[in-house]
């Protein structure tokens, strides 16, 4: 007797757990669905983007790009004439923060540490509305910010990175030559003239030979003997 109830309990609990398994396969299946749906129209938000990449037992996933818009320069004719109106500093990306503008926009920050001031101008009348993470607001004599689109951010366990299409990202440790509009009170930075305004260089804070196609480069080597120390000479005459 007691067998055939043991057997009979065996068998209850075995149909619960496959009609659980069964439930729950229909259920991942129709949110998959739903959510697949929603990639489709692009209308997924970060959450339901991590979410969806679990589903598919990835642990990072890309979102399309943003593109941001940014007065630019014709030539390096154009940006010679343009660098005496903005500050230049050589400095190092130290820290990148990264949190939620909206369900589906990252917004970035920059913390750099300067190597080297080259010029200093006022900065240009901005209406932006920038506020500052905590995080970044202690920051030290020879730090700066500077805002940016995208990012990357860990939602739910999942890495979710998007792009800014139009600047590329910093990266951590690696020296840059900015060309800045820098307001010392508040130390944010915006960016001149969006990507022409930035030059990674080398360690010894040479030009690299592998960023040739960068025009604020091709500037220093045109107009400034392809040297940063001449560039500062001749930026303060």
């Amino acid at each position: 007797m007691k067998a055939k109830l043991a057997i009979v309990v065996f068998l209850v609990a075995s149909i619960i757990v496959v009609v659980g398994i069964t439930t729950s396969q229909n259920l991942n299946n129709s949110q998959l669905k739903a959510l697949e749906d929603k990639e489709k129209r692009d209308k997924l938000s970060f959450k339901e983007r991590a979410e969806l990449a679990k589903i598919r037992g990835k642990k990072q996933v890309t979102a399309p790009g943003i593109v941001t818009l940014h007065p630019v320069a014709a030539s390096p004719e154009e940006i010679e004439q343009l660098l005496p109106k903005y500050t230049i500093i050589l400095a190092e990306l130290v820290e990148e923060f990264s949190s939620l503008r909206d369900p589906r926009t990252l917004q970035s920050w920059y913390k750099f540490k300067t190597l080297d001031t080259l010029s200093q101008m006022p900065p240009q009348q901005s209406f932006a509305v920038r506020e500052v993470p905590a995080q970044l607001q202690d920051l030290k004599d020879d730090e700066f910010l500077v805002p940016g689109a995208g990012g990357v951010l860990t939602v739910d366990g999942v890495e979710v990175i998007q792009n800014d299409e139009t600047i590329p990202r910093f990266k951590k440790n690696r020296k840059y030559l900015l060309l800045l509009s820098l307001n010392p009170a508040t130390r944010i930075a915006e960016l001149a003239l969006g990507p022409q305004s930035i030059l990674p260089v080398k360690n010894d804070h040479s030009l690299d030979p592998t960023a040739n196609e960068y025009q604020l480069q091709q500037t220093i080597r045109k107009f400034h003997n392809s040297s940063l120390d001449q560039l500062k000479r001749n930026i303060r005459k």
